[in-house]
């Protein structure tokens, strides 16, 4: 409503500016550090409200929790439990203005057009929404996250040189039980033991990406035994637990690459099990 002033002129009522809320962000440690939360608010205007969690809760808080976050952070194959939840939109990519800078990877399962499609998870095989609202590899004009990070993962080594280290066969040798640092995640995780049993010879599994009830089965009780014997330092879910360990003195070796990244007392040694896709939604 206006104002009047004493000669009986309306003024107009001084416009309400609301300060913009935080866009929360769901996601894990391994990329919600404070260099991003800093650029975001440099470049964009933007504040981050980062919600870290371990891989496994922030994929059950994405799935059950919607109206909790604006922005989910996850790796792709979170996708395939947490879309069909519908707690996800899609995003069109008209609205994308760099999206001709992303590589074809993942809009395709390959880099160029003769190579073939990576083994295990396929970023492309769940992009494009399709029109019955599934996801798919056919191109539309919608998608169900945009890529981001490729992670190359590598082993982290502390106590030896990198040429003892190149085969993920080394995940299982005794001489470092006590001394292996496990990622807690299953995706990731188990991934890491099944590529150490496949160069150990112990299992020959037909996809990678897509284990029958007798491979899943023989992978769970290895699994267990090397539990039970104490083969590993720590199991972590958060990336600040695994520095922790590498930190703690003595021997150690972890098989991922943010490792290598964050503790410099660590040697690098690149294994090979491929890229690592990561989505924001």
């Amino acid at each position: 409503m206006a104002e009047h002033d004493k000669s009986g002129e309306g003024r107009a009522a001084p416009a309400v500016v609301r300060p913009r809320a935080p866009l929360r962000v769901l996601g894990t440690s391994v990329t919600q550090t404070a260099a991003i939360r800093i650029a975001a608010a440099e470049d964009l205007g933007l504040e981050l409200d980062f919600i870290t969690r371990d891989g496994t809760e922030a994929q059950r808080q994405g799935a059950l929790s919607p109206e909790s976050f604006d922005v989910y952070d996850q790796w792709f194959h979170d996708i395939d439990l947490v879309w069909p939840t519908g707690s996800l939109q899609p995003l069109e990519i008209a609205r994308i203005p760099r999206w001709y800078q992303i590589n074809d990877l993942p809009k395709t399962g390959r880099l160029r057009a003769n190579m073939p499609r990576p083994l295990g998870g396929d970023p492309s095989r769940r992009l494009y929404v399709q029109l019955d609202g599934t996801l798919g590899d056919a191109p539309s004009d919608r998608i169900s996250m945009t890529p981001t990070v490729h992670n190359a993962d590598s082993y982290a080594v502390i106590g030896a040189e990198p040429a003892e280290v190149r085969s993920w066969r080394v995940l299982l040798d005794e001489d470092w039980s006590g001394h292996v640092l496990l990622q807690r995640d299953a995706a990731i995780g188990s991934l890491d033991i099944l590529l150490a049993m496949q160069a150990q010879g112990e299992i020959r599994a037909a996809d990678l990406g897509d284990l029958n009830l007798e491979e899943i089965e023989t992978l769970t009780q290895r699994v267990r035994a090397l539990v039970r014997q104490g083969h590993f330092h720590t199991i972590w879910a958060d990336e600040k637990d695994a520095i922790a360990a590498m930190q703690s003195g003595g021997r150690m070796i972890g098989a991922d690459g943010g490792l290598s990244r964050v503790v410099r007392r660590a040697r690098p040694v690149l294994a090979g099990r491929g890229l690592g896709p990561r989505c924001r939604l």
